[in-house]
């Protein structure tokens, strides 16, 4: 998914109405189109790739209305994948796994918030 798909999605998942690209056309020259932010009905949607807090309010807004907890501990489990040393010890949650959860970025986070809600769309 593209950066731009990711944040469109999780703003829709969090409630974000007629969210879109805000488009400027012909910024420098003609058909130099650039998308300068995602807007919606409610204002512009935060960065959730990039913003920590943005995506800690997007995990909140899961907590009370789109995860159980299996899903939780499905989110949880992605989260450890995305560290680059996988730190798998025996399946269960310890300091290590914890530590790798707490410290996933922004990016990191808003891959596996998607894959979890199943909104994650592989790349063509």
């Amino acid at each position: 998914m593209t950066p731009e798909a990711q944040r469109i999605a999780i703003a829709e998942a969090c409630g974000w109405t007629n969210v879109a690209p805000w488009i400027v056309k012909n910024v420098k020259h003609q058909g130099d189109d650039i998308t300068v932010g995602i807007w919606s009905d409610d204002g512009w949607i935060p960065d959730y790739l990039n913003d920590l807090n943005a995506m800690h309010k997007a995990e909140e807004h899961a907590i009370h209305n789109l995860m159980d907890a299996d899903e939780w501990g499905e989110y949880g489990m992605l989260l450890k994948r995305s560290h680059p040393h996988g730190l798998f010890l025996n399946g269960e949650v310890d300091y290590h796994d914890l530590a790798t959860i707490l410290h996933a970025t922004a990016a990191q986070r808003a891959e596996a918030f998607l894959r979890t809600i199943g909104k994650w769309e592989e790349a063509k």
